[in-house]
């Protein structure tokens, strides 16, 4: 599990729009949704559930992105699965044209494994269950659509619209996401 964290919001070539890193940690079901929804244009937006890619134009600033969360793992409801719950707040620190930002990922997702000889082969190992997300900071709509990440044009400070976390708050992977999507 955390290899798949870490190759799906941590891994260059992935930054850069290449999913292969993903396909190669992850079973073959598994891989064939992500390729599903990267191939079809009405939902590459679920990809950002599972990837961090940038949108062409954005590099990071630093080499660094930070990271705050936990992985959980309980017994499954049927033999040989593990349910697995993972909580994150990755903190990029992103460039487009000459506006720099703290771009803000918060990721609470439900996976199943199976261990293999319980399912089909190729289809053990991990499965997506459920989840949310937000993204924090002023982003790009038209880019988010296209499962993709960037920085939208620099609004200057605003507060936080009802319902949303407080500016601190939102790099605590405790904070309740708030599950709206406003593009």
């Amino acid at each position: 599990m955390k290899k798949f964290m870490a190759t799906a919001y941590l891994d260059p070539w992935v930054f850069g729009g290449d999913l292969g890193p993903v396909y190669a940690v992850v079973n073959d079901g598994m891989r064939r949704s992500f390729q599903e929804m990267a191939g079809d244009p009405s939902r590459q937006k679920e990809l950002l559930s599972f990837a961090a890619r940038f949108a062409p134009g954005v590099t990071l600033v630093l080499p660094d992105v930070r990271v705050k969360g936990t992985i959980t793992y309980a017994l499954g409801e049927q033999p040989g699965t593990l349910k697995i719950a993972t909580n994150h707040v990755y903190v990029y620190p992103l460039r487009r044209h000459s506006f720099q930002a703290l771009f803000t990922v918060h990721r609470d997702l439900e996976f199943t494994f199976h261990r293999a000889g319980t399912v089909r082969t190729g289809e053990e190992g991990i499965y997506y269950s459920g989840g949310k997300g937000s993204l924090y900071w002023d982003f790009d709509c038209e880019a988010m659509k296209k499962g993709l990440l960037a920085p939208g044009e620099p609004p200057g400070f605003t507060a936080p619209e009802p319902g949303e976390p407080e500016y601190s708050e939102r790099f605590d992977p405790t904070t309740p996401i708030a599950g709206r999507d406003i593009c």
